[in-house]
C-alpha cells in the first residue's frame, strides 16, 4: 500500500525542515472515529461535505450573507409535506429513501432567533425539487427543500432525504482534494499537499512516501518523508507545500469506505 516518491526540498540553515510539514503519515484516529460506518450496507449512507445547506448563487449583500452564515432564518412561506418517498440514484445504486416536509427541513436549517444580534435573512418561498450536493463521492443530486427570498440569489437548498440516510450531516469536513478509484477498486491516485521540491547544493536528499492505513469503514491516506544530508549558507528556501498526486495500491477493494486526508477530513472519491 506504499509508493515512494523523491522531493529535495531547500531549507536555510537553522531553520526548520520543510519536508516535516504535513507528513506525519495518515490519521489513525480519524480512522477509529469512522469505525461505526456501515461501508458495506446498501443503500450506503450519505457522505455530505461540509455544510448541508446549499447557498446556491449567493446573496444579495453581506447583511443577506451574514444571516446564512447564522442560519438565522424567519420563515413565512406555507410549508408543505411533500411526498412520502423518492427514488434516488445513490453511487452505489438507485434506491428509494424517505422524504422530509419542509417544516422538518427548516427545524434542521435554522438556528434559534433568540440571543442573537446577527441579521434574520426572510425566506418566503419554497419548492421541492433536486438539488446537488458535495459527497465523498462526488458532486449528487437529492431531493431538496429549496428556500428563497428578497436576499437570496437563487435558492438556500436542504437536503429533502430522512436523516437516517445521511451519515451525521454537518460533521463531516471537506478536505478539499479529490481522489479517483481505479477499475480494479483498488489503485487510489489521491492530490495531497506535498513539500517542494529544490535543486540548491547542499539541500537534503528528502523522500516523501504515501501512505495508507485502513478498516473496514475507512481508508487514511498521508505522508511520510524522510530526509538526510547537509544544508549550504545562503541557500535559496522554499517551505511551500503544493498539490501532488500520488499513487497507492490498497490492500483490499475500496467498496464503499470513506477516504479520509492527512487531518481526518474527507476525501472526495470519483471513479476513473
Amino acid at each position: 500500500m506504499l509508493l515512494a516518491g523523491c522531493a529535495g526540498p531547500d531549507f536555510r540553515r537553522g531553520g526548520p525542515p520543510p519536508f516535516v510539514v504535513g507528513t506525519a503519515g495518515p490519521d489513525r484516529a480519524a480512522l477509529a472515529r469512522w469505525s461505526d460506518f456501515p461501508a458495506g450496507r446498501h443503500p450506503r449512507p450519505v457522505v455530505l461535505l461540509g455544510d448541508p445547506a446549499s447557498a446556491g448563487a449567493g446573496f444579495t449583500d453581506g447583511a443577506a450573507k451574514q444571516a446564512f452564515a447564522a442560519k438565522r432564518f424567519s420563515v413565512t412561506a406555507a410549508l408543505p409535506a411533500g411526498p412520502a418517498t423518492a427514488t434516488v440514484a445513490l453511487p452505489d445504486g438507485p434506491a428509494e429513501l424517505g422524504v422530509i416536509g419542509a417544516a422538518a427541513a427548516v427545524a434542521a436549517l435554522a438556528r434559534p432567533l433568540a440571543g442573537s444580534a446577527d441579521p434574520v435573512l426572510v425566506l418566503d418561498q419554497v419548492r421541492y425539487a433536486p438539488a446537488t450536493f458535495p459527497t465523498d463521492r462526488g458532486p449528487l443530486a437529492l431531493p431538496a427543500w429549496q428556500f428563497s427570498g428578497p436576499g437570496v440569489l437563487g435558492a438556500i437548498a436542504w437536503p429533502a432525504v430522512d436523516p437516517a440516510a445521511l451519515w451525521r450531516p454537518g460533521e463531516n469536513p471537506d478536505a478539499g482534494t479529490t481522489a479517483v478509484i481505479a477499475d480494479d477498486d483498488r489503485t487510489l491516485t489521491v492530490a495531497l499537499l506535498t513539500p517542494a521540491g529544490g535543486a540548491c547544493p547542499g539541500s537534503p536528499v528528502v523522500t516523501v512516501t504515501a501512505e495508507a492505513v485502513a478498516s473496514p469503514a475507512a481508508v487514511a491516506v498521508g505522508l511520510r518523508a524522510a530526509g538526510t544530508g547537509s544544508t549550504r549558507d545562503n541557500c535559496a528556501s522554499d517551505d511551500v507545500l503544493r498539490y501532488a498526486q500520488h499513487t497507492l495500491v490498497l490492500d483490499a477493494p475500496l467498496g464503499g469506505r470513506v477516504v479520509l486526508g492527512p487531518d481526518g477530513a474527507v476525501i472526495a472519491v470519483r471513479r476513473a
